[in-house]
Parts: C-alpha cells; sequence; structure tokens
C-alpha cells in the first residue's frame, strides 16, 4: 500500500489533479443552483403526491455532488485519451459515486439494517475498484457457478438479477406514481374514472 500510495498519489501529477478536483467542486457549485431551484418548484407543485416530492427533495440535495462527479468523469475521460495521470481523479469518482449511492439508499431504504449493509457493500465496492481489484472479484464471483441442465447461473448473475429488478420495481413504481398523478388531473374524466384508470396503471406496472 505504501508503495502504490508513493507511486499514484504523492506525486506532481497528482497535485495538478488535486487542484482540478478543487476547480471542480467549485464550478459544480456554481452552475447547480438554477437546477436546485427548479426541483424545489417541482418539490413544491407536488406537495399533494408525498412520494414525488419526497423525490425531487432527494435529488435536489444531490445534484450538486451528481453534477460534480460527472465533470470528474469527463476529466478521467479526457486524460485517458491524452494519457495523462489521472489516478487521484478516479479515486474521488469512486468516492463520489459511493456516497451519492449511499445517500439514495439512506433516503429509499427505510430498514436500517438493510441500508447498512448495502452501505458497507457499495464502500466495499469503491475500495476494490480504487486498488484496481474489482475486476478481479467480478471474476471470481462470476466462476462461482451452479450448473441446472444446460444453464449457467453465477453468483454473479444472481447479484445483477436482484440489483436490476430492483431498480425496475421502484421504477415502476415512480412512473405509477406520475400516471396517476396526471390522470386525477384530467378533468373529462369523472373521479371514478379516474379511480378506474389509475388503478389499471398500477395493476399494468
Amino acid at each position: 500500500v505504501r508503495n502504490w500510495t508513493s507511486h499514484e498519489l504523492l506525486t506532481t501529477a497528482a497535485l495538478w489533479e488535486a487542484g482540478f478536483i478543487a476547480v471542480a467542486f467549485a464550478l459544480a457549485v456554481l452552475i447547480t443552483p438554477p437546477f436546485r431551484r427548479r426541483l424545489a418548484q417541482r418539490e413544491a407543485a407536488t406537495s399533494d403526491d408525498p412520494r414525488l416530492a419526497f423525490i425531487y427533495d432527494t435529488f435536489e440535495n444531490l445534484v450538486t455532488p451528481v453534477v460534480w462527479v460527472i465533470l470528474l468523469w469527463l476529466a478521467v475521460d479526457v486524460a485517458d485519451r491524452l494519457q495523462w495521470h489521472s489516478k487521484l481523479i478516479s479515486i474521488f469518482v469512486s468516492l463520489v459515486n459511493a456516497w451519492i449511492a449511499i445517500r439514495l439508499i439512506a433516503k429509499f431504504v427505510s430498514d436500517k439494517v438493510w441500508a447498512r449493509a448495502i452501505a458497507v457493500l457499495i464502500w466495499v465496492v469503491a475500495v476494490l475498484n480504487i486498488f484496481e481489484l474489482l475486476q478481479p472479484a467480478l471474476k471470481v464471483l462470476d466462476g462461482i457457478a451452479l450448473h441446472i441442465g444446460g444453464f449457467r447461473m453465477t453468483a454473479l448473475s444472481v447479484a445483477k438479477g436482484v440489483i436490476y429488478l430492483t431498480v425496475l420495481l421502484w421504477l415502476a413504481s415512480l412512473l405509477s406514481s406520475i400516471l396517476e398523478r396526471r390522470i386525477r388531473k384530467v378533468p373529462a374524466l369523472t373521479p371514478s374514472v379516474q379511480v378506474l384508470f389509475a388503478k389499471f396503471v398500477k395493476i399494468v406496472l
């Protein structure tokens, strides 16, 4: 670890990277207020729907770190194309990504035990990525397999499936809430028809 630190972080290039990281953060702070105001307006406009208001409030608080990490992503991409050193920026990308993901988990997962377990998993993934051990770890998970007939089920595929299913269910719930709110605002529909359409949307999604 000591050799890795001295080789990757204690260099002149790392000082330039630290300066860019600070500049990118300052830019994120400067350019995000309009987005935050827009999200605050949307939150106020959806006060009758607590779920949507909660989502707007959540993203209002995250818009600055999201813009910051986008700027850092762009910097890493440019550095890779020009073959410049970008390890410190990559480390910050991993850490900020992990922080954003954990904040989202803390907001949307009400069970504290599950939220902490997922947060630990996210930090482990971030650390593995920083030390360039994530791909070897994924290969190990891909090697843990169960063969059922001609089907090969790996620990990695199961983990991906659980993540994808969770995200899809959350998106379906969000879309259902938005469509239901739109339906209830259509003046041409009677209240009973609005309720019927809202239930149909929930069933379909």
